[in-house]
């Protein structure tokens, strides 16, 4: 064998993280946990103004214990009231519940508007136990195949994972159809990503941060071989001069200035449109028919 021709990590390539569903984002605002918390605060809220009303000279409304939750909701989305306490507990206390609801609407107009201006991505899998819990198939050919069944990655055989046969490529599969994960070179990766025209390689391409493998690449020649000390000679000087670099720099300037159309990146801003905002008014619609019935 001769020297070492270039020293190429093998890594795991996972799907990246893909947009969160705008439907989902905008349930998912408040958690359930958060609307619970809304609920009990309304409830312990209207209790405590209710008892604090009897206790007093206190106008009526304050003392039916129906009013103070209706009270107390009305204050919650943001309405005035039909009329204020007078005692000065009273006033106080609800006082202190009036800043509470507008916290709780700032912070929801804030998610809110978050949730407008961008949805979010989902969870980045980062380790192979996050992997082996996702389910995604290992998509196998008869390269990683040879990689996986001599590959032990952090206590897990790669052999255990469910597999896939891949149809074409295995690492075109994995950046942009994601259905699969594979062992893969990085340079592969890249090259393959910019050969579809990616200017932001790290948008599609994304592998585990553990459990990566390096492999020497070289030449082999017959044993005893005259040619092995001159390939060895003009392979160091190539090295060393920083040949394979240059020639990588330019045949990624060239797929990428072939492939320029063939890939059409996400925008970083987007134009609202009725389908955007559609589950905002169905939320509003639903709201005004249950406030009808109410």
């Amino acid at each position: 064998f001769t020297v070492t021709v270039w020293s190429i990590p093998i890594v795991w390539l996972v799907p990246c993280p893909q947009k969160l569903g705008r439907v989902n984002r905008a349930l998912s605002i408040f958690t359930i946990s958060s609307w619970l918390t809304l609920v009990i605060v309304l409830l312990l809220s209207s209790a405590a103004l209710c008892t604090l009303s009897k206790y007093g000279k206190e106008v009526s409304e304050f003392k039916d214990f129906g009013q103070c939750i209706l009270s107390a909701f009305v204050v919650l989305l943001g309405i005035s009231v039909a009329q204020m306490p007078e005692t000065f507990r009273t006033r106080c206390f609800f006082g202190l519940y009036v800043w509470y609801c507008l916290a709780v609407s700032m912070v929801f107009q804030t998610f809110f508007v978050t949730y407008l201006v961008e949805p979010g991505f989902e969870e980045r899998i980062r380790t192979v136990e996050e992997l082996w819990k996702s389910k995604i198939p290992f998509g196998s050919t008869e390269v990683t195949s040879f990689f996986a069944k001599q590959t032990k990655i952090m206590g897990y055989n790669v052999t255990e994972f469910p597999s896939k046969e891949c149809t074409d490529s295995c690492v075109e599969d994995v950046l942009f159809k994601r259905r699969i994960s594979t062992l893969a070179g990085t340079l592969l990766a890249e090259y393959t990503a910019k050969k579809k025209g990616v200017q932001k390689v790290a948008s599609v391409v994304c592998y585990l941060d553990e459990g990566h493998i390096y492999r020497n690449l070289v030449m082999a020649v017959a044993k005893g071989n005259a040619l092995l000390p001159i390939l060895n000679e003009y392979l160091r000087r190539s090295v060393e001069a920083g040949f394979q670099q240059l020639y990588w720099s330019h045949l990624n300037h060239k797929v990428l200035l072939e492939g320029k159309d063939l890939y059409s990146e996400p925008g970083m801003y987007f134009v609202f449109t009725v389908d955007v905002l559609a589950p905002v008014f169905h939320l509003h619609f639903c709201g005004c028919v249950l406030s009808v019935l109410c």
